[in-house]
C-alpha cells in the first residue's frame, strides 16, 4: 500500500495474503475522495512515465475520458455538413468568406474561411478556435488578432477556418454559459461538449472542401481556443499538427464553462491532455505575463519527455514571449514556420495586410442565423442534442454501453481489495487507490455471499429483513458505509464549483464501493478454494439505484435484491447521455 494514499503506512508484513486481511491495533485511514483538491487552481507536478507503454495506456484512458465527459463516446453519426455562404470579401492575395455552418439540425455556427486568391488547388487546412476576447473570431488588436492570423495563413497558401464559440457573434441561439441543471449534466450537455462537437463538425466541413488536402489538417487557438485546440487534437485523428496558445499550464486548468465538463480532468491535467496528441507535431505558445509563465521550465520539458518516450522528442517545440495573454505577431510568425516545416510548405513567411476595418465586416449577423428556416431556440438546441445521442445509443453494442458506464462512474473491480481490520470495525481499500470503505463483516460460510447497502449506511443495512434472513441462514455478509453514508456521512465535499471536473460524483463513488465489497467477497471464496461463488447485493433506503448500476458494470455476475422500490436514478453526470434510465434498464 502507498503512504500517500492511506496517510499512514500499513506494514506489508501485516498482510495475510490468503485471506486478504490486514490486522492492526489502531489504524485510521482517510478517504481522499472526500478532499476538495484538486481543482482548477491546483499546481500540478508533472507525472513521470517510466515506459512508452505506461504513457500510452494512460493516454488511451484520457482520450476516452474526454469523449465520455462530453457525451461523444462512442462518436455519434455525422451526416455531411451543410454550410451557407453570405458573401466574400476580396483582399490583396486572399479572400474571406462569411459562413453559417449547421452542426446540429437547426443550430448554426458562424465562421469565416480565409483562402488564397486565384486558382484553387489542394492546400493544408487550419482551424482557428478563438478565446474569450470580446469580439471573438473577429477580435483584432496588437496582442491578439484572429483576422490577422487567418489572413497570414491564406497569404502563405493555407485555407483557414475561424469559427465562433457558442454565445459569441453569429452563434447566439444558445448563451455561452449553460449546463448547470441536473438534467443538462445527465445529458452531458454544456458549453464544452457543444463546442467540441462544433469543432469536430468544423473539421468535417474543412476536410470535405475541394481545395483541402485532408492529410494536412491542423488546429490552433489561444486561451479558451487553446483548450479547444488540445481537446480536438486529442480525440480527432485527422488533426496532424496542433498549436495551443497560452493555455497549457500546470497551475491553471481553465475556469470558464466551455473549458470544464464533469469528469474531464479526473486524474489528469492540461499538460497531459495536450500531450495526448504525441507523437504528432505540436508547438506550445506561452507568455511571461499569464499562467503559462513557467512553460519553458515545467510544462514543455514534461511534455517533451513524453514525446521522447515515443522516440520523437524533436516533434514538440515551444516559443515563450515576453508579452501579455494573447497570440501576437511574433507568435503568429512562429506558428507559420512550424506549420510550414511539418506540412512542407514553401516560404518566405510573411504577415498579411494589416486590418483597419470594422470587425463587423466579417460577421453574418446573428439575426440571420436566428431567422433561418428551422432555426432552434436554446431549448430546441438542447432537444437536438438529446436526439443526437439517443440515435447514437440505439446503435451502441452492449460492450460499448458497459464501457461508457464504467467511464462515467470510474468503476472497476480490483483483483485484490484488502480488508483492514481495526478495533470492532473494518475498512476495505484498493491498493494504489484513494478510496476507503468502512465495512462490517459478519462471518458465515462462503458459499453464500451478501453485500448489504443502505442509503443510511451499514447499521441500517444490517437491519433490512432480507439481510437478517440471509445472516440467519449462515451467509457471509459485508455491510458497507458507501461513500458519504453512515460513518462517512460527515466527510467534507468539494468546495469549488469545478469539483465534478476533477472528482467523480458521490453516487459514482458509491457504485465503486459496492463493487469493491463484491470483489472482496468473491476473492474470499476463491482464496478459500471454493471457486466462483455468487454474490448478491441486498439494497434499500435509496441504495437500490447504486446497486443496479454496480451490477450493470460489474465483470462478475451480481444479483440485486431491492428492499424497496426506489426508482430514482443515481446522480451521475452523463447517465442519460449513455441511455441509462429507469425505463432503459
Amino acid at each position: 500500500m502507498r503512504c500517500s494514499i492511506l496517510k499512514y503506512c500499513i506494514g506489508t508484513a501485516l498482510l495475510a495474503a490468503a485471506a486478504l486481511v490486514v490486522w492492526a491495533a489502531e489504524i485510521r485511514l482517510t478517504d481522499l475522495r472526500s478532499e476538495p483538491d484538486p481543482h482548477t487552481n491546483t499546481h500540478f507536478a508533472p507525472r513521470r512515465f517510466e515506459t512508452a507503454a505506461a504513457w500510452t495506456a494512460h493516454r488511451d484512458q484520457i482520450r476516452k475520458q474526454v469523449l465520455a465527459s462530453t457525451g461523444l463516446f462512442p462518436m455519434p453519426h455525422r451526416s455531411p455538413v451543410r454550410a451557407r455562404s453570405y458573401g466574400r470579401i476580396v483582399r490583396k492575395g486572399y479572400v474571406v468568406e462569411k459562413l453559417l455552418i449547421e452542426t446540429l439540425p437547426g443550430f448554426y455556427v458562424g465562421a469565416n474561411v480565409y483562402y488564397p486568391e486565384g486558382r484553387r488547388r489542394r492546400r493544408p487546412g487550419v482551424l482557428i478556435a478563438h478565446g474569450h476576447w470580446k469580439h471573438g473570431r473577429v477580435e483584432h488588436s496588437d496582442v491578439y488578432s484572429v483576422p490577422a492570423l487567418g489572413a497570414q495563413l491564406a497569404a502563405n497558401g493555407y485555407v483557414a477556418l475561424a469559427y465562433d464559440m457558442v454565445g459569441y457573434n453569429d452563434t447566439r441561439q444558445v448563451p455561452h454559459k449553460f449546463g448547470d441543471s441536473e438534467k443538462e449534466r445527465a445529458w452531458s450537455y454544456g458549453p464544452l461538449a457543444l463546442q467540441l462537437w462544433n469543432s469536430i463538425r468544423m473539421l468535417d466541413y474543412l476536410a470535405a472542401r475541394r481545395d483541402i488536402d485532408p492529410a494536412r489538417l491542423a488546429i490552433t487557438g489561444a486561451s479558451g481556443g487553446g483548450t479547444q485546440t488540445y481537446l480536438l487534437a486529442a480525440v480527432d485523428d485527422r488533426i496532424q499538427v496542433s498549436i495551443p496558445a497560452v493555455m497549457v499550464s500546470a497551475k491553471f486548468q481553465g475556469d470558464d464553462p466551455c473549458e470544464m465538463a464533469p469528469g474531464l480532468r479526473i486524474d489528469t491535467n492540461n499538460m497531459e491532455l495536450a500531450a495526448v496528441v504525441a507523437p504528432k507535431p505540436m508547438l506550445l505558445l506561452s507568455t511571461s505575463r499569464d499562467w503559462t509563465s513557467n512553460v519553458p521550465t515545467i510544462e514543455y520539458p514534461a511534455i517533451q519527455e513524453i514525446y521522447g518516450l515515443l522516440g520523437w522528442a524533436n516533434r514538440v517545440e515551444s516559443l515563450h514571449v515576453d508579452s501579455e495573454h494573447g497570440y501576437n505577431a511574433e507568435q503568429r510568425m512562429a506558428a507559420l514556420r512550424f506549420l510550414g516545416k511539418h506540412f512542407n510548405m514553401p516560404g518566405p513567411v510573411r504577415e498579411g495586410d494589416s486590418f483597419t476595418e470594422s470587425p463587423s465586416e466579417f460577421l453574418v449577423g446573428q439575426k440571420v442565423a436566428g431567422s433561418l428556416p428551422g432555426a432552434l431556440d436554446k431549448d430546441g438546441v438542447f432537444l437536438a442534442w438529446q436526439h443526437l445521442l439517443t440515435a447514437r445509443n440505439q446503435t451502441m453494442t452492449k460492450g460499448q454501453r458497459v464501457e461508457l458506464l464504467r467511464l462515467l462512474t470510474g468503476s472497476r473491480i480490483p483483483v485484490k481489495p484488502i480488508l483492514v481490520a481495526t478495533r470492532g470495525e473494518g475498512f476495505l481499500h484498493r491498493d494504489g487507490e484513494s478510496d476507503v470503505v468502512p465495512a462490517r463483516i459478519i462471518a458465515g460460510h462462503k458459499s453464500m455471499s451478501i453485500v448489504a447497502v443502505h442509503g443510511k449506511g451499514a447499521d441500517s443495512a444490517l437491519k433490512m429483513r432480507a439481510v437478517k434472513e440471509a445472516q440467519s441462514a449462515g451467509a457471509q455478509v459485508v455491510a458497507i458505509d458507501a461513500f458519504g453514508t453512515g460513518s462517512s456521512a460527515a466527510a467534507p465535499r468539494g468546495r469549488h464549483g469545478d469539483h465534478l471536473v476533477f472528482h467523480y460524483s458521490d453516487d459514482a463513488n458509491r457504485v465503486q464501493d459496492i463493487l469493491t465489497a463484491a470483489s472482496w467477497l468473491a476473492g474470499q471464496a476463491v482464496t478459500s478454494g471454493q471457486g466462483a461463488v455468487p454474490v448478491t447485493l441486498h439494497c434499500g433506503g435509496g441504495g437500490e439505484s447504486w446497486c443496479r448500476l454496480a451490477a450493470a458494470v460489474s465483470p462478475i455476475a451480481l444479483t440485486v435484491h431491492a428492499e424497496g422500490d426506489h426508482a430514482a436514478e443515481p446522480n451521475i453526470p452523463g447517465l442519460w447521455a449513455a441511455g441509462y434510465t429507469a425505463a432503459a434498464r
